[in-house]
């Protein structure tokens, strides 16, 4: 996220992407992206305490999808809105897992915006 290719989105942008933006929906993660008319790449990602009660696993979870998205930066196209929503729980959580399917669903793009 460093070099001012990437930042996080804000709260106004996150409502934005509610309101406007496309969702790509994978299992227990769905991503909602819009373009920003930009060049940059702003992302966030979205936890409800109800989905992952455990404040420490919610936490490290958020950690494993933002490091999962700046390892793997290249296949995202610049110029986007980023939201990772987990929508539930994942049966056995681990980092691969999460980087998997963030990449799965980044082969969605090219459906939304060819």
């Amino acid at each position: 996220m460093k070099g001012g290719l990437t930042r996080r989105l804000g709260h106004r942008e996150i409502q934005r992407l509610f309101q406007e933006g496309k969702f790509l929906k994978g299992g227990w993660l769905h991503l909602i992206l819009l373009p920003n008319g930009g060049g940059i790449t702003r992302f966030g990602c979205l936890l409800r305490r109800k989905v992952v009660s455990s404040a420490v696993f919610r936490n490290q979870l958020k950690r494993w999808i933002r490091e999962a998205f700046r390892r793997n930066e290249k296949q995202f196209p610049p110029g986007l809105d980023l939201l990772a929503v987990v929508i539930r729980l994942p049966e056995k959580p681990s980092f691969e897992m999460v980087q998997e399917t963030l990449l799965e669903l980044s082969l969605g793009f090219t459906k939304l915006f060819p």
